[in-house]
């Protein structure tokens, strides 16, 4: 659960007044990586990668929830491919 950003126009909910956004992690990675800009170019120091891998959820907001109702919301995953064009 993170704390959302409702004063965004590009969050993944619709933007919203919910105060969360809600999601599984799923690995955390630390990958070390080098490169170089051109062929004849030397290669770079290595440096370290911090990964998180997510899989977000959307906030269904068609189920009562809050603290009138004494329900935490119901969340539905975010289908594979989503904002990728896929």
């Amino acid at each position: 659960m993170l704390l959302g950003n409702i004063d965004s126009s590009d969050c993944m909910t619709g933007c919203t007044s919910h105060l969360y956004q809600y999601a599984q992690v799923l690995g955390i990675f630390h990958v070390y990586e080098q490169h170089h800009a051109t062929i004849s170019a030397a290669w770079s120091e290595k440096e370290q990668v911090k990964i998180l891998w997510v899989h977000w959820f959307w906030i269904n907001s068609s189920q009562a929830s809050g603290w009138a109702t004494a329900h935490l919301p119901a969340v539905t995953r975010v289908a594979h491919g989503y904002g990728t064009g896929q």
